[in-house]
């Protein structure tokens, strides 16, 4: 009871007091309370944290993410909110550390992955703090979790055309003209499925001994060749429908030897 209460007026004082008061203001209610014998019916207050979940898979979904996003970002929360035994709106950053270490351990997740729990829980509780809802978001000291840089691979123009190459089919060669030429993401379609398309390049790929064939490789490498020819980063962006620049970035890693001549021509 008395760490409730201590609690909520700390919520309260969030937005006026800095870190260093807030701890002075901490010790004063435990040195206040020590004494006192806190009890009695406590009238509760209703547990929103379903109905806000909703609220924010329905104002992502009007920014037009995709329904598949909208499924990761409800089932990542509801997890969390299943996992701490309080509302979201009483949540706390120790509680929200705790709950990432210990999803960590119990399902052995890679860094990469917590951090992306992490950036999903920051997202809830910051457009719950903009919602006014709470007053500040408990994520906010919770940094990004550091990764390894992961520099994915991507075609070399021998392994296009050996692909063109050996095309025993139009309809082949037109899927990796498509791909390589566009950079498109795969779309279900009713004569020939997603499933289907992977299939059929990952048994050309066997066939002619080249590692990792499959749709998005293609979308990765024309992002690629296209920095490394000058393309801007902007249009690129344009090109590949991505709302966040940074998402681009990722798929465009230049090469180190275009790197060095980059230095040559501009500075050197």
């Amino acid at each position: 009871m008395k760490q409730k209460i201590m609690e909520e007026i700390m919520q309260q004082m969030l937005p006026y007091l800095d870190n260093a008061q807030l701890q002075k203001l901490q010790k004063a209610l435990e040195h206040s309370f020590y004494n006192y014998d806190i009890s009695g019916k406590v009238e509760e207050t209703e547990d929103d944290s379903q109905k806000l979940i909703d609220a924010l898979v329905y104002a992502k979904r009007i920014e037009g993410c995709s329904e598949k996003t909208l499924k990761y970002y409800r089932t990542t929360i509801e997890a969390m909110t299943e996992s701490i035994d309080k509302g979201v709106c009483h949540m706390q950053t120790d509680d929200l550390r705790a709950y990432l270490t210990e999803y960590q351990v119990k399902h052995d997740s890679s860094r990469v992955t917590i951090d992306n729990i992490r950036r999903i829980l920051s997202s809830f509780f910051s457009w719950l703090e903009d919602e006014d809802h709470i007053l500040k978001s408990p994520v906010r000291r919770i940094h990004k979790v550091k990764t390894a840089t992961n520099i994915k691979e991507t075609y070399t123009d021998e392994e296009l055309e050996k692909m063109r190459d050996n095309c025993t089919e139009l309809r082949d060669l037109a899927i990796v003209d498509m791909l390589a030429s566009t950079g498109m993401r795969i779309a279900p379609h009713t004569r020939i499925t997603i499933s289907g398309i992977a299939s059929r390049l990952r048994e050309m790929g066997k066939a002619l001994e080249i590692e990792k064939v499959h749709p998005h490789k293609f979308r990765r490498t024309l992002a690629t060749m296209a920095i490394d020819k000058g393309m801007p980063i902007e249009q690129l962006q344009q090109l590949l429908g991505h709302k966040r620049i940074d998402t681009t970035l990722q798929y465009a890693m230049v090469k180190q030897s275009n790197v060095k001549q980059a230095h040559r021509k501009y500075i050197g």
